[in-house]
């Protein structure tokens, strides 16, 4: 939480970033007040009887993610919702969307440099290439533990037909 909370910091700071609508409301919906607040609706929800932290904990492993090239920032929601649920993040990004993700990805990119950042380093990578290029998203899809596929409908089918291993899983958001 102290890492996207130092993450919305920067990018609600970075010129590059400043007037992106997309980029603030991203920084606003991980700074750190917002993050307690979700974390306080996760621990109310085990208090009433939803679950216990055993049955609600969500990590899985390692998530390759398919983000949707016509939203570009929302790479960074579903790494991040990965990413606090515990998983290590693969996130795919297209190449039409890569232009608006730059400034971003690089000042993400910065952060996780920094030593402090080595262990969330080691959970976070974005690869980019386009769809066409089916050979890379069978093999992330091999590897993975679970599958987060953003897309069409015709997308969700297409990269179905990549097999995930036996005990692997996927969550779809199709139109």
């Amino acid at each position: 939480m102290s890492f996207l909370d130092e993450l919305s910091k920067r990018l609600r700071k970075e010129r590059a970033v400043r007037d992106r609508e997309d980029v603030q409301a991203f920084a606003f919906w991980c700074r750190g007040a917002n993050l307690r607040y979700l974390k306080e609706c996760y621990e109310q929800r085990i208090k009433k009887g939803f679950g216990d932290e055993a049955t609600l904990r969500l990590g899985r492993g390692l998530v390759f993610h398919i983000a949707p090239a016509n939203i570009p920032m929302m790479a960074a929601y579903t790494m991040a919702a990965g990413f606090l649920a515990g998983n290590s993040n693969l996130v795919r990004i297209s190449q039409r969307s890569y232009e608006q993700s730059r400034d971003f990805l690089q000042l993400l990119e910065d952060l996780l440099k920094e030593g402090r950042n080595q262990e969330i380093r080691d959970m976070v990578r974005f690869v980019l290439y386009d769809s066409e290029e089916e050979d890379k998203t069978e093999w992330c899809s091999s590897v993975c533990d679970v599958r987060v596929i953003w897309g069409g409908d015709d997308t969700v089918q297409k990269v179905r037909t990549f097999p995930l291993k036996p005990s692997a899983g996927e969550l779809t958001f199709p139109h």
